[in-house]
């Protein structure tokens, strides 16, 4: 069963485009998918959303939601 998550990142975006996926240059986004696909196993990630961002921009306490497909462990 999918559970919703919340998580609250922290980053410095200094190298990136803004937090949402653009057609040229790394996205916080990207870097964000990249870690929970590689944690969970999966190639989607559904219903990922944020607040958005410009470019270079840091944040602290930034929180974000998806859907994970299965149980989370603590």
């Amino acid at each position: 069963t999918a559970q919703r998550c919340k998580c609250i990142e922290q980053y410095n975006g200094r190298s990136c485009v803004g937090y949402q996926v653009q057609p040229k240059g790394k996205s916080v986004r990207t870097d964000i998918e990249k870690a929970i696909k590689k944690r969970a196993n999966w190639k989607n990630i559904p219903n990922l959303a944020s607040e958005r961002t410009e470019s270079g921009v840091h944040a602290d306490g930034q929180g974000i939601q998806f859907d994970y497909p299965d149980a989370i462990k603590p």
